[in-house]
């Protein structure tokens, strides 16, 4: 009895100084998403790093999904032939539908980057004016499957060497590419026109063959304007499908990060 009353007081007065002496945990620190001011030098050196490569990933992104959607427009003849009767090309041309769809087609197989024949159209003339244009299409047409094909293999590469695994790499990058798209459709809702002009300004500087005669070069009849608002829309829609895989894939990796904490 005395031993278990002597050896009780022992034990609590340990027990207290062990809670007496504890140390309190620092209170968590909030933080946004991406960025902590308040981490040391090498942690914002991480996030900086994690910022370029996310900001690469969606530029590599946007260049990828130009490419994808241009390809849809030209292998499907989409969304030519839903304005062919909605815009009424042929009656605005004067010319039947197979021969509009005939010339539309010897555009876009002379602008195929598998094409090195010259440029020529079944059933319309054309000016040397005219085709020195779209010779320079050609080039902006090689120049972006080229682009959009090195810039797939570039994601690839970054996917393989685990770049892009991290939720927050992928969210900034969603973020970024649907910002792109937005700009886009907001510059069409105020002005079609000037975009439309501005776009041929930024892309063909100083030439001016992109101003149609249709009396020389009646290709225009058959190709108005709105077919490339729509065309443009395209493309932006897979822009738009860029940003939800990003988003999508941010989630899931997320949820992974999550569990392996």
């Amino acid at each position: 009895m005395q031993k278990r009353v002597f050896f009780r007081p022992v034990r609590m007065q340990f027990a207290g100084w062990m809670c007496y002496n504890k140390k309190p945990k620092a209170p968590r620190q909030l933080s946004c998403a991406f960025w902590r001011p308040d981490s040391p030098k090498g942690s914002k050196k991480r996030n900086m790093k994690k910022l370029l490569i996310a900001l690469l990933a969606a530029l590599l992104s946007l260049l990828a999904a130009t490419a994808l959607g241009l390809g849809v427009i030209h292998l499907t003849d989409w969304p030519y032939l839903r304005d062919l009767d909605a815009l009424k090309i042929p009656q605005s041309a004067g010319i039947s539908r197979e021969q509009a769809l005939e010339n539309y087609r010897a555009v876009m197989r002379y602008l195929s980057p598998f094409s090195d024949t010259a440029f020529s159209l079944p059933s319309l003339k054309w000016s040397q004016e005219g085709e020195a244009h779209f010779a320079d299409c050609k080039k902006i047409f090689d120049g972006v499957y080229f682009a959009g094909a090195a810039a797939a293999a570039a994601l690839a590469l970054l996917a393989r060497r685990k770049r892009l695994r991290n939720s927050r790499i992928k969210a900034i990058s969603g973020a970024a590419v649907l910002a792109i798209p937005l700009c886009v459709l907001a510059a069409v809702a105020i002005d079609f026109d000037q975009a439309f002009v501005l776009f041929h300004q930024l892309f063909f500087p100083g030439a001016t063959n992109w101003i149609f005669d249709a009396g020389l070069d009646p290709i225009i009849l058959i190709l108005p304007e709105e077919f490339f608002l729509h065309c443009a829309l395209v493309i932006a829609g897979f822009w738009v499908l860029a940003s939800i895989l990003w988003f999508a894939g941010a989630a899931k990796s997320r949820a992974r990060e999550i569990k392996e904490k």
